[in-house]
């Protein structure tokens, strides 16, 4: 190989080494394109209204209707029953002041004449003693002059014994009339209430004795209804006094709904359920309007005060070991005791003290999120969870 071939080689070798420098150095020197680590997206949660307000409480009963005043239907006087009202029968409606039974009553007439006959006698008797005592005391004046007369013989003269003896009688005749009186109008039996029959147990024609039974009916312008619920609710509950109404009830059944009001607070709790007893009393509807019947089971709301600026939040928002979680004023998840006030069956009352002025209550889902966390919050209606108020971010618009 020739010098002059030996020195182009290196020629080219070093022409290459510095392109490849070259390219090197430009490559290294480019401008490279910045890469960002990607943001975590803020959560979001549902949160609800967290203002505290006067909230009224209603408590949720159920329970049966029962009778109101039931009644025996047993004629004071015996005899043969002649009249019966048509509408004496099981289900019947009488109304006030109207027979429902009628017991015949010429004997107890009879009773009556016989004791005005010896109201008669008596006062005839009366009239012959008076006369006798004026022809005594003229007899008693001849004698003053020649007898010595003492208090005892002087009453004896002028027939004193005898005329009180007649007035008893009269007295006795006059009471014996009251009573015969009283047993004639004892043969017609009404009552001063309309009323309902629940049985009966004789027909007319037959003969009854004196307090037998005949029948069972009970008030028709009100019923009462038993209803149970827990026994801690029982101090909320006011019973009907002379001067104040009872806690007011609203009766529910298939076809309407009845407004009443507490008329007793029951002692006991019903045995298996360990239940509060509470008596409402319901006024039966007239006229062809729905009614409550005998024997029927109804649900019922019964109100129970007020309670004042407590925060109603859904039965879900409270966790465990009684602890809500809430956004605060700054956006940042918090965690409070709950201080439960009142609980139903999908509401908890929390007392105001449960939280701070600006915390919104979460009740969304918070897995793998913990106090202290950034979030976004949209207000949601507690009931159904319908979205009332768009996102915000940190707790605000």
């Amino acid at each position: 190989m020739t010098s002059s071939t030996v020195a182009r080689l290196l020629l080219l070798t070093l022409l290459a080494g510095g392109f490849g420098l070259a390219g090197w150095q430009l490559l290294s020197t480019a401008p490279q394109s910045k890469r960002e680590r990607p943001t975590a997206p803020v959560p979001l949660v549902d949160v609800v209204d967290s203002t505290p307000r006067d909230v009224p409480l209603q408590l949720e009963a159920s329970g049966p209707v029962v009778s109101a005043y039931e009644l025996d239907i047993r004629p004071e006087v015996g005899g043969r029953i002649v009249g019966l009202h048509p509408d004496f029968e099981p289900g019947g409606r009488i109304p006030a002041g109207e027979t429902i039974l009628e017991i015949e009553s010429a004997d107890y007439q009879l009773a009556v004449d016989a004791a005005q006959a010896e109201i008669a006698k008596a006062r005839a008797a009366i009239a012959l003693e008076q006369g006798r005592r004026v022809v005594a005391r003229e007899e008693l004046k001849t004698l003053r002059g020649s007898l010595p007369i003492d208090e005892t013989s002087e009453a004896l003269a002028l027939r004193r014994p005898q005329l009180r003896q007649v007035e008893a009688e009269l007295a006795a005749a006059e009471n014996q009339l009251k009573r015969a009186q009283l047993d004639l109008a004892r043969t017609r039996l009404r009552l001063p209430f309309d009323l309902i029959v629940l049985s009966r147990s004789r027909v007319s024609g037959e003969v009854v004795a004196a307090r037998e039974l005949v029948g069972r009916v009970t008030r028709a312008d009100e019923y009462w209804v038993e209803l149970r619920t827990r026994p801690d609710r029982l101090s909320r509950i006011r019973a009907r006094h002379e001067d104040r109404p009872g806690s007011r009830v609203v009766v529910r059944d298939a076809a309407a709904t009845h407004e009443g009001e507490v008329v007793r607070i029951r002692a006991d709790l019903a045995e298996g359920s360990r239940l509060g007893g509470v008596i409402a009393a319901v006024p039966v509807a007239a006229g062809n309007g729905p009614r409550l019947l005998l024997g029927q089971y109804v649900e019922a709301r019964i109100d129970a005060g007020t309670l004042a600026q407590v925060i109603a939040v859904p039965r879900r928002a409270v966790r465990d070991n009684r602890r809500v979680w809430v956004v605060d004023d700054d956006g940042r998840l918090q965690v409070r005791d709950a201080a439960v006030a009142w609980e139903s069956e999908q509401t908890l009352l929390l007392e105001r003290r449960s939280l701070r002025d600006g915390d919104q209550v979460v009740v969304s889902r918070i897995a793998g999120l913990v106090p202290g966390a950034s979030v976004r919050s949209r207000q949601v209606d507690p009931a159904t969870g319908r979205v009332i108020e768009r996102a915000s971010v940190a707790g605000r618009e």
